[in-house]
C-alpha cells in the first residue's frame, strides 16, 4: 500500500526512503507483545504501544481545544473485530476512538473492541463514554501500566 501509485495512499518520503521487501521483512518480525503471555484482550498485540502513547502524549500536548472521534482503520482480512459499517468510505476495518488537538496532533487512542473496549460505560452510549473518560481524566478499565 505504501508503494502503491495512487494519490490517495501514495507517499514519496515512505517510497524513497525504503525498500518494499526491506519494509515487508521489518514488518513480519515487528510486535509489541509476547505471544506467550496472551491475555484476554482481543488487541493484546497493539495495547501496550497504544498505552504507552497515551500515557506519553497526555504529557507532552497540553492545548485547550481537542476533537474526539471515531475513524476506521481500513482492514480486509479477517479478524474478531473488524467492523462493517454501511455507507462510510472506508466500510470494512477496525474502528478506533481517537482524541487530537486543533493542530491535529494524536493525543490519545482506544481501538474498539465491543463490549471488551476499555472505556468505562457510564450509560450514555459510546460517544459521551469516550468524552467523559477523557475530561475527567480517569485511567482506563485493566490498565497494565
Amino acid at each position: 500500500m505504501y508503494w502503491s501509485e495512487t494519490p490517495d495512499v501514495f507517499n514519496d518520503f515512505v517510497s524513497e526512503s525504503i525498500r518494499r521487501d526491506t519494509f515487508d521483512k521489518i514488518l513480519r518480525s515487528l510486535h509489541f507483545a509476547d505471544n506467550m503471555k496472551m491475555i484476554d484482550d482481543r488487541f493484546y498485540k497493539v495495547r501496550p504501544f497504544s498505552q504507552h502513547h497515551n500515557n506519553v502524549s497526555n504529557l507532552q500536548f497540553q492545548q485547550e481545544f481537542h476533537s474526539i472521534d471515531e475513524i476506521m482503520i481500513p482492514y480486509c482480512g479477517k479478524h474478531g473485530v473488524k467492523q462493517f459499517i454501511r455507507g462510510k468510505p472506508v466500510r470494512f476495518g477496525f474502528k478506533v476512538w481517537v482524541a487530537c488537538t486543533s493542530d491535529g496532533s494524536l493525543l490519545y487512542f482506544e481501538p474498539y473492541c465491543g463490549s471488551d473496549t476499555k472505556i468505562p460505560d457510564i450509560g450514555l452510549g459510546e460517544g459521551p463514554n469516550v468524552v467523559y473518560q477523557r475530561t475527567n481524566g480517569e485511567p482506563l478499565k485493566d490498565d497494565i501500566l
